[in-house]
This record gives structure tokens, sequence and C-alpha cells, in this order.
């Protein structure tokens, strides 16, 4: 791949992480927005919290792709997280002999 390929591949996964980040917290908010109009049932509130799930794991997968694009290389997941992670929540591996 060219570098102009590359750098549109980065700011497209970028975008998609920061379209489907603001529509988890958009679903989110809507959960006390619907109960404060008096719209909120279980399966509607059930719905909400689904697609704010989905859109969460979206974003973090477009993000993670994003990570891969700017290190170069295809990085495990568990590189990813802790990369990404506070050094307090990092990921312990074991250690193979």
């Amino acid at each position: 791949m060219s570098a102009n390929q590359i750098e549109t591949a980065l700011f497209a996964w970028e975008r998609d992480r920061g379209v489907f980040a603001v529509m988890t917290v958009a679903l989110i908010v809507a959960v006390p927005l619907a109960a404060l109009y008096d719209v909120l049932t279980l399966p509607f509130g059930i719905g909400l919290c689904a697609g704010a799930s989905f859109m969460a794991v979206k974003a973090l997968v477009a993000d993670f792709r994003a990570w891969q694009i700017q290190q170069g290389r295809f990085g495990a997941p568990v590189e990813y997280l802790n990369h990404r992670l506070p050094r307090n929540m990092q990921i312990m591996e074991k250690e193979r002999p």
C-alpha cells in the first residue's frame, strides 16, 4: 500500500471510531431522557442498552484497527490493551518457559 492509502485508511478508522463513540453516548443519554418523557418501556430500554453496547464494541474495533495502522503491523489484542489501558489495569501474561 502507498503512504496515501495508509493515511486514508487511518483517517477512515479514526472517523469511524469517533462516530461510533458519539452514537454510544447518544444511546446511553437517551435512556434517562426517555424515562423523563415517560416513554421508556422495558423493550425500549433493553434496545437502547443493546444498541449502546453494540456501538461501543464497534468503536473498540475501529480503535484497534487504527492502532494497528499506526503501529505498522498486525499487533495482538493483548498488546493493544496493554498500550491503551493505564499501567494499573494492564493484562498480566503468563511467563512461558
